[in-house]
């Protein structure tokens, strides 16, 4: 059967187009690598630990601090904001990683190679509990704590880009008039890739 030949030109067209979309797709996939947040806490430096200055620190007048983290994006070097799309919102004891020196790995996502300037934090609640477990009030602004970091990091395809924080309690939690207030302080502790 013969086909017009008008018929012709626009079928190998499409197919081209079909091929080269399927090579940029793979090519797409190839070019990421996974980012990995672990987040720790801190009641201070070492030496203020060490000695009565903890009784400065609010955070030791609670029992527990939970916080609500919605998500975390990265920015890009051209300003471009690459979200983490999967696992979130996450709900993370502080004072229970402060108290036992543990970390926790918020959920992974893939992210296009290349290099990011900047990580974004946005915490949406926070539930303070005091010893005789009664819950302190404390309210969010209107969108959350959203915590910039400027981080400088590479996504390298097929590896690990692990950034550790700490989020020091003993700037975060402050009392005010007998009232606790919350003011994220995090630090970013490194950058390495597995």
């Amino acid at each position: 059967m013969r086909h017009p030949p008008g018929f012709v030109l626009p079928a190998i067209v499409t197919a081209l187009a079909t091929l080269v979309t399927g090579c940029s797709s793979s090519q797409e996939k190839a070019a990421q690598g996974s980012l990995l947040v672990t987040l720790g806490a801190s009641h201070g430096p070492a030496q203020a630990r060490a000695g009565n200055a903890g009784s400065d620190d609010p955070a030791t007048r609670l029992n527990v601090a939970k916080v609500t983290i919605a998500n975390v994006e990265a920015r890009k070097t051209d300003g471009t904001w690459v979200p983490i799309e999967s696992g979130f919102p996450v709900v993370v004891d502080l004072l229970a990683l402060a108290n036992g020196g543990g970390t926790v790995t918020l959920p992974a996502d893939f992210l296009p190679e290349g290099p990011y300037n900047a990580l974004q934090l946005r915490i949406t609640r926070v539930e303070p509990t005091l010893p005789n477990d009664t819950r302190v009030m404390i309210v969010p602004p209107t969108i959350g704590w959203v915590v910039l970091l400027p981080v400088d990091l590479s996504v390298v395809g097929d590896q690990s880009t692990i950034v550790t924080l700490n989020v020091r309690l003993d700037l975060s939690f402050k009392l005010a008039n007998g009232e606790f207030e919350f003011d994220p302080e995090i630090e970013v502790d490194g950058v390495a890739h597995d």
